[in-house]
Parts: C-alpha cells; structure tokens; sequence
C-alpha cells in the first residue's frame, strides 16, 4: 500500500511509469507483485472463511500478511483499495490502469484459491454451500433475508476501510512512518470497519442449500457467523465455486460502490479540510512574524509642567 501514497520505491530506468518498455517487460517487472497480490488474496480469503468470526484472529491474520506484502506490490489484496489507487490525484501507483487491472485480476484468482482450499479446509467437498449471505431473520413467522441490512453494511463498512487505507498510506496524513505500526493499524482498519459492518449479525456462512416448501423460504442453520467480508474478490470466488450469485449486488457491487464514496470523501472534503487548515496556520504563522506595536488601550496621560507648579 506504500506504492498508493508515492513511496519512492521505484528504481530509475526499471521505473513502472517507463515509457519504453514493451508489454512483454511491462508484465515481467509487475509478476512478482501480482503474486504476492495473488497469494495475498488467497490467504486473507482462507482466514476469512476459517477464523472469520474471530476478531483477534482477523487482526493477526491481516496484519502478518500486510507485512509480507506491503514492500513488494503494496498489499492491497482486495480490490476497493486497488481502485481507489488508481482513480485518486497525485498517485504515483505505476501507470496505474494498467497495472490496477493486473492487481484486480490477481485478486479475484486469489479468491478462487481461497474458495477451493477453505472447501477442502471446512470439509465441505460433498457439494455443500460456499457462498455468504445475509443473516436470516423471522418476521412474523417468514424468514427473510436482511437484504437492506446487508446492502448498509458491506458499502459503509467499506467506505470506512478505504477511507481509513487512504490515511495510512499518504505521507502526509499516516499515523506512523514505521512499517510495522503502519501495518498493524491497516489491520486494525479492517477489523474496526468489519465490527462497524455489524459483524456477524449481518453477514453468515450457511452451509447447507437454500430450500423452499410451497414457495415458502426455509429457516437455514448457519455454521459459521463470520460477519462483513468488504472484498469483492473474495465474494466472487466463493460465488463461482458455489455456483451461487443470488448475493451478488450485496457482497460484489456494494463494497465497489463503498470505495468510490470513500475517494470522493477523501478527495474533496478530507484532503480540501487538511489544505485549508494548513494554509489557516501558515497565515496565522506569518501574522506573528509581523512587528505590529502595541497600541496602548488609552492615551498617555500628560506630565504636570514644572513652572506652572512653582509659580502657584
């Protein structure tokens, strides 16, 4: 993520945003990015789908595999956060279309790897459900979906992380210039945005098929309260294994739409706010350095006249 704020990582001639390289150069210099964004993805998708309802656990998970990938392709690893790189100003992320599709595409075969191996990993190789869904509720004896519920959390949750993503990789509003601090607060973003979401009373793992009797939906068990996912290529991954995208507005589109809020946010309030409050403080810093005299609050008062006194 270092790379989406400007780090100056880039190394002269084999500069991303060279001119003159072939597409052939171009894709050689950026695999080992996408690999790690691949891996990455992968790896977050397994804890997701294992651990998921365990805070702590997604706080650990989140913060090793940040550290393992922020100096090599920025560990995006979802991507919202690949998105809003390459659409924000002043961005130093390569050429950042090109290379933010590379990102994405790595992302969502990352969340297909995820889908397969957590299948094997939660023992769910008979053709069970993969997919997530929105938590079942009861309402006056039918059981419905929190669709709107679901819809809420997965674009502000995820409006909430990328804003807070943003933060942390811009130099001139991060919290800590130390990589590892860095890190950990990235991952804290994750799990305070997820908490934010709802947790697991909003987004559940069901395991078993969707059913109905005479068009009336079923009450399903959920194996696994793994709450707000807020990434697209995890979603997607566990869509297409499951052959299963009746949620697909909620989990895929949703976050998208959530990360274009946030860059707006960022871009026109957050970073106009953090100008105007600069240039407010230069200009209080100038008044200061000005040498105004006192003007003294009433007139000085007249001194008596010595003849004046000695003649009365």
């Amino acid at each position: 993520m270092s790379e989406a704020s400007g780090s100056p990582r880039s190394t002269g001639a084999h500069s991303l945003t060279s001119n003159m390289m072939t597409p052939k150069q171009y894709l050689l210099i950026n695999l080992s990015k996408m690999i790690v964004e691949l891996v990455g993805t992968a790896v977050l998708g397994i804890f997701y789908l294992t651990v998921g309802g365990s805070q702590a656990g997604m706080l650990l998970g989140y913060w090793i595999i940040t550290l393992f990938g922020v100096a090599i392709s920025g560990a995006h690893f979802n991507p919202c956060v690949t998105l809003a790189c390459m659409l924000r100003k002043n961005s130093s992320f390569g050429t950042r279309r090109l290379r933010g599709i590379l990102y994405i595409a790595a992302q969502m075969a990352g969340g297909l790897i995820a889908a397969i191996v957590s299948k094997f990993l939660l023992n769910q190789i008979d053709g069970s459900n993969l997919a997530i869904s929105p938590k079942m509720k009861n309402a006056d004896g039918i059981n419905e979906y929190r669709f709107f519920s679901s819809l809420i959390s997965e674009c502000a949750g995820t409006a909430y992380f990328v804003f807070l993503i943003m933060i942390c990789t811009d130099k001139k509003t991060q919290f800590s210039t130390d990589r590892v601090i860095n890190c950990f607060i990235m991952a804290s973003s994750y799990v305070a945005s997820r908490l934010m979401a709802g947790s697991h009373m909003v987004t559940v793992l069901y395991s078993d098929p969707e059913q109905t009797v005479d068009g009336v939906l079923m009450a399903r068990v959920a194996n696994h309260a793994v709450g707000p996912l807020l990434n697209p290529a995890l979603a997607f991954g566990q869509m297409l294994l499951s052959f299963d995208f009746k949620f697909i507005l909620q989990y895929f589109f949703m976050p998208l739409a959530g990360s274009a809020i946030a860059l707006v946010f960022y871009e026109f309030v957050f970073v106009k706010s953090q100008e105007y409050l600069e240039d407010d403080t230069s200009s209080a810093g100038d008044n200061k350095e000005l040498d105004i005299p006192d003007i003294p609050d009433s007139p000085p008062k007249k001194k008596a006249d010595p003849e004046a006194t000695s003649s009365d």
